[in-house]
């Protein structure tokens, strides 16, 4: 399967990952694996608190670049040491908002949203946020999880995010 990823996106390696809540900690599984062949490259398991986030976001960048061997100019090299998301409230909100979305149930879906807003409030520029609601909006338009009617829904408009 990643070797036909890899052909049709015409990339070296994919980034395969986990993220797992433990209480107040999260896990992330990591595996890059060389697209051509299939061939593990690299792998790590890290367990932190989300006030680690952002360190853990270059950590893992900087190795990548490492084992693909890239070759990075000066300004490049700067922007590696630059965290990818500043706001760990945000991701802490994104991350309570996933399993709640997970349930497939309607408590579940009012829950996901008002963790994802919540995200989004923090952090405006967190697209992960956004592409969780984007997922409830999808699910409940293809899978009519909800009896309601989107539109009766707490769900906010595009324009109010």
């Amino acid at each position: 399967m990643i070797e036909k990823v890899g052909r049709a996106l015409r990339i070296q390696a994919v980034l395969l990952g986990q993220v797992q809540q433990l209480d107040e900690d999260f896990r992330l599984s990591l595996e890059l694996t060389e697209s051509g062949t299939g061939a593990r490259l690299w792998s790590r398991t890290m367990t932190n608190s989300p006030t680690d986030w952002t360190s853990a976001q270059a950590q893992i960048a900087r190795a990548v670049v490492m084992k693909l061997g890239i070759d990075l100019n000066a300004g490049d090299r700067v922007a590696l040491q630059r965290p990818l998301l500043t706001k760990t409230d945000a991701w802490s909100h994104y991350l309570l908002g996933r399993p709640q979305f997970e349930k497939a149930s309607d408590r579940g879906d009012l829950n996901a949203i008002q963790e994802y807003q919540a995200a989004i409030t923090e952090d405006p520029g967190f697209a992960e946020a956004y592409v969780g609601l984007l997922k409830l909006i999808l699910t409940w338009a293809i899978n009519s999880r909800s009896q309601r009617p989107i539109s009766s829904s707490p769900m906010p408009a595009f324009g109010q995010l």
